[in-house]
């Protein structure tokens, strides 16, 4: 850019001066273009679940026994998982405490247990808070269950926007359905035999 300074007499020359204006380098990184790369869809995807991702308390209507062992997740391929837990020690009732989750698209019970609950992924993001059971918000594990499922010819994106993410922290385990609903029920145990009792029903 250049800039034109005309003074008027007698402050100044008679002819216009022009001053060259300040010159701006730019310089590019070693191996680079200059240019910032836009981000595919995907990665944008992954950078917004990742940050929104969090887990929220949910009230499942009663209470169990968290640090008892032999908790029973069973899983069928009619679309539905059950989890079996032992009553609480507090609770009048001795039959186990049942979930009954309907229209499930995944279900997983695995590490960590207790003494390892902080090197899961959500710990910081509500997990580490939570008492009993919970939900997980803006699911990363059902955006990739939608993203795997697009090469079926008759997917539909909407039918995973239904889907619920829950997560129940327990002693030996910890316990993430995804699914549409969820039913809490009481059955006599032990708790294999409730579980099994349900799913087959």
């Amino acid at each position: 850019m250049r800039i034109v300074v005309d003074f008027p007499a007698p402050f100044g020359p008679r002819k216009p001066v022009t001053v060259p204006g300040r010159t701006v380098k730019r310089r590019v990184a070693a191996g680079g273009t200059g240019l910032l790369r836009p981000r595919t869809p995907a990665v944008q995807d992954a950078i917004v679940l990742a940050m929104a991702e969090r887990v929220v308390p949910w009230d499942a209507g009663c209470r169990w026994e968290p640090n008892a062992p032999h908790a029973v997740l069973a899983i069928g391929d009619a679309g539905r998982a059950v989890l079996a837990v032992n009553a609480h020690a507090g609770d009048a009732s001795r039959d186990c405490v049942v979930f009954v989750w309907s229209g499930t698209s995944a279900a997983i019970m695995g590490s960590p247990n207790d003494e390892a609950l902080s090197g899961h992924r959500l710990y910081q993001r509500g997990l580490s808070s939570l008492p009993w059971a919970g939900q997980v918000e803006h699911s990363e594990w059902i955006a990739k269950l939608e993203r795997q499922n697009r090469v079926h010819p008759r997917h539909d994106a909407a039918r995973f926007a239904g889907l619920v993410h829950f997560i129940l922290p327990l002693k030996e385990g910890t316990v993430e359905v995804v699914a549409e609903n969820v039913t809490v029920v009481r059955r006599p145990g032990p708790t294999a035999s409730a579980a099994a009792a349900l799913l087959l029903q």
